[in-house]
């Protein structure tokens, strides 16, 4: 019933550094302990930074299913992983909510 993601090379994004044939991200050298969904939402983010993506399309990709109705299991990974990436660095892309669209994952201004 799971969705596979696609193997990839090496994503990186400014300090964000991700390796999905491992399933590890890191920030400026730093490891990040995710979970698979948080590792799957920001992979999906950041093959899609800069452009908002409804929580429709990250259900889809990066939990592997369909959105239900009241469905907040996005919004808490998106809550934790904005918390890990946050305390990992000052220097972390941030996740942006979009209202009424979606998540979009940004540089932060230097």
């Amino acid at each position: 019933r799971r969705q596979t993601l696609p193997a990839a090379e090496e994503l990186s994004l400014g300090p964000l550094h991700l390796h999905p044939a491992e399933r590890r991200a890191a920030v400026d050298g730093q490891e990040l302990r995710l979970t698979g969904a948080e590792f799957a939402l920001l992979l999906t983010l950041a093959q899609h930074a800069g452009e908002v993506v409804n929580k429709a399309t990250l259900t889809r990709l990066a939990l592997g299913r369909e959105i239900e109705r009241f469905d907040r299991s996005v919004d808490v990974h998106v809550s934790r992983l904005r918390r890990k990436l946050a305390e990992a660095s000052p220097k972390a892309p941030a996740i942006e909510a979009v209202r009424g669209a979606g998540y979009l994952l940004v540089s932060p201004r230097a």
